[in-house]
């Protein structure tokens, strides 16, 4: 019997807090189409681009897709709907956990799907707000190849997106050296903080929860928010002609609404009975003002993510038969 071959499998959790019963796509991040359907397309038939079948995450945010060979080595797009089906861990005011609370909310992140060299092997690929946001600048900021992608400048450009989002939020240096994009987040309760927590995860949990209450769904605030972040950062890249003003009115305005949500977050997570330790320096207060927001990025570089070297195999015989050397192997998935 010939054996199967190597399957990748992308995996992670859904995090805003922890959402189960929501809804997982993965396209091919070169494409339109499966970039900008919505999810009722997904929902009637695949979407062009769309790579295996929807997912559903678990009661704890967990998801698993199954991979075809198309997605190898290209840079895949994760989009997580929230439906009416969809309950989530309660991490914000108001919120009461009901399904569909949240429908209409959509996540993302972007990864590099490697070929797989063993059976199932494994991709993670955590969603959150905050790698919602780090998706969308990464989709409008960078250059991919149709093919192959190297792994090297595809992880180089990532943390290059990653560090600016984290920069234009005002967030810590800690949280400025993290990847957004694989980054797994707790929900901010105070079960999941705890004392095991680090300092920038506790920070980033604050952050990421906040947009509950204050950038909810109906009105798409998250992606109209995410997008202001990417306009943002794409003013800051060396030699840039784009104009951010509105961008950055908007974001200061949204960002005091947020920092009103994160204090009150704190004040219950740190009073009552279950009661948890939350350091004052470990409590982000985000720029609320556009100059600041714009002056605290670094002019941002973002390099040009290349394509993947082929594997050429065997390098062949040195003698005897004259052999030319081994058939190497193929040059990237079939995919777009």
């Amino acid at each position: 019997m010939t054996p199967s071959a190597p399957q990748a499998v992308l995996s992670g959790t859904a995090v805003k807090g922890v959402l189960s019963n929501a809804s997982v796509v993965a396209c091919l991040a070169t494409s339109v189409e499966c970039r900008t359907a919505t999810f009722a397309d997904f929902d009637n038939a695949p979407a062009t681009g769309q790579l295996g079948s929807v997912a559903t995450t678990q009661a704890d945010g967990s998801y698993s897709l199954t991979l075809p060979e198309s997605a190898h080595d290209r840079a895949v797009l994760v989009r997580m709907f929230a439906t009416s089906q969809t309950t989530e861990v309660c991490d914000y005011t108001g919120c009461t956990g009901a399904a569909g609370e949240l429908e209409g909310l959509e996540l993302s992140t972007v990864t590099l799907v490697e070929e797989p060299t063993s059976k199932n092997q494994t991709t993670s690929a955590p969603v959150t707000a905050l790698s919602t946001m780090a998706a969308q600048t990464f989709i409008d900021t960078v250059s991919l190849p149709t093919g192959a992608v190297d792994p090297t400048t595809f992880s180089q450009a990532q943390q290059v997106v990653s560090k600016a989002v984290t920069q234009a939020l005002g967030l810590s240096a800690d949280a400025q050296n993290l990847n957004l994009f694989e980054t797994t987040l707790p929900s901010a309760t105070a079960t999941d903080l705890g004392s095991n927590t680090s300092s920038v995860l506790t920070e980033l949990s604050l952050v990421n929860a906040s947009f509950g209450t204050v950038l909810q769904t109906g009105t798409d605030s998250l992606s109209q928010f995410a997008d202001n972040v990417s306009t943002v950062v794409q003013s800051s890249q060396s030699g840039s002609t784009v104009d951010a003003t509105d961008a950055l009115n908007s974001l200061a305005n949204d960002m005091a609404s947020l920092n009103t949500e994160i204090q009150s977050n704190v004040t219950e997570l740190t009073t009552g009975d279950n009661a948890i330790d939350i350091p004052t320096e470990t409590v982000p207060t985000l720029p609320e003002d556009a100059d600041d927001i714009k002056n605290g990025i670094d002019e941002v570089e973002i390099p040009d993510v290349e394509d993947k070297e082929p594997d050429n195999g065997g390098t062949g015989g040195t003698g005897g038969t004259g052999g030319s050397g081994g058939s190497g192997g193929s040059s990237g998935g079939t995919g777009n």
